[in-house]
């Protein structure tokens, strides 16, 4: 690997945990919406692994569902998780969590990169 890979690696992570952080954000704004079922992103691991891949629009009359986007936002099949009466799975609580588990490893990946680029500069300077 690279050592220059490790900027190209915290670049897909941080836009991994936007695009996390806007369906939690969905998922929060939607939680008294009748049916609304809560959605999250497929692990950042199942992508440095390849096992994630876009699917190609063979005929216009394809629809697709997460156009243009790197990491596409999927109905969450999470267990144990509550159906309220109204049929939406969103629990606050979880979602709060969530949003916090992001903020960490966002403040992580900066801290990392931010490490990195001052080793870097040191041993250019020296």
């Amino acid at each position: 690997m690279s050592d220059m890979a490790i900027f190209a690696i915290s670049t897909q992570r941080m836009e991994w945990l936007s695009a996390r952080q806007s369906a939690i954000a969905s998922n929060i704004a939607n939680a008294d919406t009748p049916g609304y079922r809560a959605r999250d992103v497929a692990p950042f691991s199942s992508y440095l692994d390849g096992s994630q891949f876009d699917l190609a629009v063979t005929s216009p009359d394809h629809q697709s569902t997460n156009s243009g986007q790197r990491f596409p936002v999927q109905t969450s099949a999470r267990s144990g998780g509550e159906v309220k009466h109204s049929g939406n799975t969103v629990s606050l609580e979880r979602e709060l969590i969530r949003a916090g588990q992001v903020q960490s490893d966002h403040t992580l990946a900066a801290s990392i990169v931010k490490s990195f680029h001052q080793m870097l500069a040191s041993a250019v300077r020296g």
